[in-house]
């Protein structure tokens, strides 16, 4: 912990801004850059959290079951569903005819997903859409949580990214001006120097 907070401090003490006479101006717009990008960075926290609040709206919504959203209803094979392998000879989930009945006692009929060879007459669970239609079952809550803070965090992992790269590209350009005012100051003292032993 000591060395984290001195590695902060030795930063904070670089970048402040002060009257210290040794600091060139390119030393000081190089505070000025750090300074831009910090509050940047903090900025960039505001759409961030409005993305991860969208998705987790929208996971909430697709989490709903009742009337008017997602329903459990049980179905009834009208066929025997087809033997299935990928390539590895696992089976997997196939597609099969069904027929079912709404809350509302509307019959409905179409391909649900059942495991390969189950027989005709066999009851299974389904979930439906408001309109009856064979759909997905509900997120669960952290599945909405985990997604809501995926999201948000890519923006800020992006934003974050971005602003390293304007750091970058910044130090560099500011780091040639340095060197360049460097070989200059060296080259006038060499030359007033050996004005003197002359």
């Amino acid at each position: 912990m000591g060395r984290i907070a001195g590695w902060i401090g030795a930063r904070i003490r670089l970048y402040r801004p002060d009257g210290n006479p040794l600091r060139r101006r390119y030393d000081r717009l190089e505070s000025g850059l750090v300074l831009a990008l910090v509050l940047a960075f903090m900025l960039f926290l505001w759409p961030a959290m409005l993305v991860g609040g969208s998705v987790y709206r929208d996971g909430l919504a697709d989490e709903r079951v009742g009337p008017g959203a997602r329903q459990l209803v049980t179905a009834v094979l009208t066929e025997d569903a087809p033997e299935q392998m990928n390539a590895a000879g696992a089976a997997f989930m196939v597609r099969a005819q069904a027929r079912w009945t709404m809350p509302d006692g509307t019959a409905r009929e179409g391909k649900v997903q059942v495991r390969p060879l189950t027989r005709a007459g066999t009851r299974v669970q389904i979930w439906v859409d408001a309109d009856g239609r064979p759909t997905t079952p509900p997120n669960k809550r952290a599945e909405t949580i985990t997604k809501a803070v995926f999201a948000a965090t890519g923006v800020q992992l992006a934003a974050t990214l971005g602003l390293v790269l304007i750091y970058v590209i910044g130090r560099r350009a500011l780091d040639r001006r340095r060197y360049r005012e460097w070989d200059i100051a060296w080259a006038l003292a060499d030359a007033k120097w050996r004005r003197r032993q002359v």
